[in-house]
């Protein structure tokens, strides 16, 4: 099955009358350090009526605005800079309805990517590729870097985006203050065995 990218071009928050993220810096938890340094990728089909790029594209621009971080760059510190820099919105073609062409893709193996932007050499933070099929079916792939979020604040940023593109309001609210939500007690307590559950090397069986 053949996907033609159509357009990319860099999606900036709507702030509206509110301003902007004015360079501010969100320092990453500790969590978020031995989280993995690589992008994650997720893919969503929906039937159609589908929305038009136009409106796709403007209610991401609102969604940036409560969830400025995925607009941002990685940072010194380590931390995300909101600098308001932009996230990647692609539109593509699929040259084939959504059933049939699902089919070959899955059968295909690596072309499956083809439905995803590739992070290749890419400064963004969120990368997303909105895929039309003949059928009026869209394809939805996200690719976002692992260090900006985990997959529960991913999915709540994708539901806002949904959100706005229905005009409702975004809920819930996004927390952006990390380092007051992750503060170390005041005398240190180890509760749970993380370091050899949860944060385990990779190359450990």
């Amino acid at each position: 099955m053949k996907i033609t990218v159509q357009s990319s071009k860099s999606v900036k928050p709507d702030y509206g009358k509110d301003g902007s993220a004015g360079g501010n810096v969100i320092p990453l938890s500790v969590f978020d350090r031995v989280n993995y340094d690589e992008y994650i990728f997720y893919v969503y089909a929906f039937h159609p009526p589908a929305p038009p790029s136009v409106a796709l594209e403007a209610a991401l621009a609102r969604a940036l605005a409560a969830y400025p971080e995925w607009a941002g760059r990685l940072g010194a510190g380590p931390a995300i800079v909101l600098c308001d820099a932009g996230a990647r919105f692609v539109e593509a073609m699929a040259h084939s309805e959504l059933g049939s062409g699902a089919v070959a893709l899955l059968a295909a193996g690596s072309k499956v990517l083809s439905l995803y932007p590739s992070c290749d050499g890419v400064e963004e933070l969120l990368l997303v590729q909105a895929t039309r099929f003949l059928c009026g079916s869209m394809v939805l792939g996200f690719t976002m870097h692992h260090k900006v979020a985990d997959g529960p604040a991913m999915w709540n940023f994708m539901v806002a985006w949904g959100q706005t593109t229905r005009g409702v309001a975004i809920d819930p609210v996004p927390v952006h203050d990390r380092m007051s939500l992750f503060a170390r007690r005041a005398l240190p307590q180890i509760r749970f065995e993380h370091r050899g559950v949860e944060l385990k090397p990779r190359d450990e069986k």
